[in-house]
Formats: structure tokens, sequence, C-alpha cells
């Protein structure tokens, strides 16, 4: 990883928030259940009135967000005493979002209408099918689209004000909640979602992590707390425990992931007890398949612009993981694919370069593609991979560069450690600060368990738990700031040396 330093002053915030074009006001967030509805929101709802005597079918996607959101409007649903059933496609049998196999099941279930969550926009072909067979078809979602659809209503980004403008599809189906109803828990699972889908952590998307988080602390959200590891918990929880634990489910291939809505909506404490026990166990295979992807990563493989992996034995659902690690651990865009006799599917990941646009402009033929600038979802023929692979090594792509914050030693202590706290959470637009130190002059080491690394500086201590990237002539220790939960200090935790 490359990294670009920048230097930070005494006032670590102000600094560390100018260095990143932001002010502490960028910070605030309001109320929004207080606010005047955006009028798109209160369009919708309006719409979504109509359907009182419609019997709907909620079209769901497999990831955080679109299990979060299915589970929110199956609640209004349900609330509202509107007759309605949901269905997430199985990532594996049937794929993203709506298709026509689906449409003819609610035909022939006699189903009125379908709302999309988190899919659809793109759906052009399966769009045009509904408006032949005479079915209703609304959509909310955040996905980047060619043109708007004409469907019976549609809710998103783009049709709200700026606050509102990186909302994921959990956030909008929350917000049109709140035109009917005001719920604790789904406000909890509207803030893990955001958390979870890597939007920008400001106005809107804020307001739902902050307050989101506060309701499953407060145990508002029985099904999240049971998955928790420890109570209180806090935005890293959100990301790293509680959001992989329920992508899981659907990324094992076998698992139906429609038990992960039952399971948020469940209100029996004995059952999220045991459910939770097995997702728990669930995730812990999904690590190791995890692992074993990770071996066939190679020198050769990363030295790519963009870094390209495709395997006979992968998992398509656990492409989209292995792709987002090895896109941060080396600063290009990654596309893992699993590959079979007939096609290749996966995922791109990226921190920087826009990968959508890029494979987006590839002049051949992909079966499928959508998503962000930073993810996406891919499936093309085996035939097309020669052409497609030409493509990906016909393209320059810069390495980027990761920042890295120059701190004083006299920097590494409690107090700023409670100002980066203030700064949460973080996460698209706001990263979590990697801080970069001058490898000091005097300190003496010592080896713990005969392979960690732990310096004993003036006024504080760095440790260093991979003995991969120890190097003793460096010149930079970095890594993050933490707490030592045992006696209440600072210390500097070295995650690589330059």
């Amino acid at each position: 990883m490359k990294y670009r330093f920048k230097q930070l002053n005494n006032d670590l915030i102000d600094s560390f928030l100018s260095l990143n074009n932001l002010k502490k006001e960028d910070l605030n967030y309001l109320d929004y259940e207080k606010e005047k509805k955006p009028e798109a929101f209160i369009k919708f709802a309006e719409k979504f009135k109509e359907l009182k005597d419609d019997k709907i079918l909620i079209i769901g996607d497999y990831d955080c967000d679109g299990i979060c959101a299915t589970t929110i409007i199956t609640d209004l649903c349900n609330k509202l005493g509107y007759s309605s059933n949901y269905y997430i496609p199985s990532r594996y049998d049937e794929g993203y979002g709506l298709n026509k196999e689906i449409i003819n099941k609610a035909l022939a279930n006699s189903f009125t209408c379908i709302l999309c969550l988190d899919n659809g926009i793109s759906a052009i072909e399966e769009i045009n099918y509904c408006k032949e067979n005479n079915l209703k078809l609304l959509i909310i979602d955040h996905h980047e689209y060619s043109s708007l659809p004409e469907i019976d209503a549609l809710l998103h980004p783009d049709l709200l004000p700026e606050d509102y403008y990186d909302a994921c599809t959990a956030g909008l189906c929350y917000g049109l909640y709140t035109c009917f109803l005001n719920s604790d828990k789904m406000l909890a699972y509207a803030g893990l979602a955001t958390m979870a889908d890597v939007v920008k952590v400001f106005n809107y998307n804020r307001y739902l992590i902050v307050e989101g988080l506060k309701r499953i602390n407060d145990n508002m959200a029985p099904a999240l707390t049971a998955l928790l590891e420890k109570i209180p918990a806090d935005y890293s929880d959100l990301s790293f425990s509680l959001a992989p634990k329920i992508n899981a489910v659907s990324r094992i291939k076998g698992n139906n992931v429609n038990i992960m809505v039952k399971y948020l909506l469940q209100e029996d404490s004995l059952i999220i007890k045991k459910t939770a026990k097995s997702i728990n166990l669930n995730n812990q295979n999904r690590r190791k398949i995890s692992q074993d992807m990770l071996k066939k990563v190679n020198d050769e493989i990363v030295s790519s612009s963009i870094i390209y992996l495709a395997d006979e034995s992968f998992q398509e659902g656990m492409c989209g993981i292995l792709a987002g690690r090895l896109a941060n651990q080396y600063g290009k865009p990654a596309l893992v694919l699993a590959k079979n006799k007939e096609c290749l599917n996966g995922s791109g990941r990226s921190i920087e370069t826009d990968l959508y646009q890029l494979i987006k402009a590839y002049p051949g033929s992909l079966l499928k593609f959508g998503g962000h600038a930073l993810a996406l979802g891919i499936s093309l023929d085996l035939k097309e991979e020669e052409s497609f692979v030409t493509y990906l090594n016909s393209l320059n792509i810069q390495q980027a560069y990761k920042d890295a914050y120059l701190l004083e030693e006299e920097m590494i202590n409690i107090d700023s450690l409670n100002q980066l706290k203030s700064l949460e959470p973080f996460g698209q637009g706001l990263n979590k600060p990697i801080f970069a130190l001058n490898v000091p002059k005097n300190y003496s080491y010592k080896l713990i368990q005969d392979k960690y690394h732990k310096f004993i500086c003036n006024g504080f201590t760095a440790m260093c738990f991979d003995p991969k990237v120890y190097k003793e002539d460096a010149q930079y220790w970095i890594g993050t700031l933490l707490k030592d939960k045992y006696n209440n200090t600072a210390y500097f935790r070295i995650e690589d040396m330059q």
C-alpha cells in the first residue's frame, strides 16, 4: 500500500477535518422524524396508501441493506393491515433482483402489486413485463440507472433533497415508514444497513447510524443485540460484527436468506436466541471459506493495475468479501469471480477508482452488471473471459494512495482518543484516520510469545501484532490509536512499516 502523508497540528480535530475539506458543522445532523417530510416521501406515501386493497409481493435483495429494507416495509405492511408477503431471491439459484419467473409466480398467486426494494430500477425488461400483465410496480432503490423507469411510484435519492443524496434503500424505507408510524426497532435496522452499505456518513445517513446504534444499545432491536459479542456496541461493531453475520446467510450456498427477515421481525426471545446461535455458526463457516479463497491469491494476480481473480472453487456469494479485502490491501480495484462451465459470476470493489464506469465501458457483452462506483456485481459468459481480461489489462489504473496523518509522539494519549471518538461514526466521506509516526530515536522492545513486537517508547507503547510487517530500518510506523482497557492509556497499534 502507498501512503500520502499529511501533517496534523496540535488541534487534532480541526486539522484532520480541514485536511478532508470538512468543518465541524458537517458532522451535525437533525432529528429527521421531527422535520418536514420531503415531497418525494410524501408522494410515495400517497401511492403506498392506495395499496390498502392490493395483494403486495415485496421483492428484496440478499445483502444487509436489502434484508433490512425488506424487514422495514414488511413490518409497515403488517402494522397497516395490508395483505403482503416478501421474497428475497437466492443469490445462487436466481441471482439479483426482479425476474420474469418471480413475476409469473406473483401472477399465479393473485398478487396485484410488486414492490421492489434495493433492486428493480434497471430491470427494464421486467418492468415492461409487469406492465404487460397489469401488475402495479413500485420501486425503492438507490442504485445507478440509465433512465428513470416509468412505473407507478419510485423512491430514489436523486428525487430527494441534498441531505438524502447518498441514502441506502433501508434508509429510504425508514423515511417512508415514518410517514405513517415510528419504530425504534426499524430505526436500528436502518442505521445498521446504512453503515453496512458503505454510503456517506453525513446528514440523514449520520442521523440513522447514530440514533440506530443508540436503539441497539438500549436493546430496542433484540434480534441484533443477540448477535453482538459485547454491549454497549460501537460503530465498528455494526460494520465488522453485525453486518457480516447478516450478509453471511446469503453468501453460503444452500441457505435461504428469507429466514433473516423472519428473524429480524421475531418477538419471541427464545426463538431469537436459538436462531442467533445458528447465524453465528454460519458466520464462522463464512470466515473459513474466505480464508480458503485468500490462499488462491498470488504476487502475479495483485501486480496488475486491476486485480482479477477467477476460480472454479469459489462460491459466488463470497467473492465480494475477498474483492473488498484485496482492494483495501493493495489500493487497486479488484474483481473476484466464481467460475463454472458456462459463466463467471462475482463482485468488484474499489476504494478510489470508479470501477462501475470502467466496467460499463467494456465494449464486449456482459450477462449482468450493476452496482455503484466502488461496489458492483457482474456476470459474463465463459467465452467472454479472455476478451474481458484483455480489456482489463489495457487499462492504466494508478494505485490509490491512503492518507496517513503524521502524529507527534506527545499526541498519543487518552485526550486524542476522546477527540477521535467525537468524530464518529467514520465511514464513506470521513474515513477513520490512519496515523504515521516517525520511528522514535530511542526505544526498547521485546517479543511477546516469540512473535509480537512490543516497543516501549518515551511516554507511550507501540504494538505490532503482524510479524510480516516488521522492518528493522523503517522510517515510519503506520497504524491506529487504541485504548489499553487494562490501564486506561492510549497505545499505538502498528499495522505497517515504511
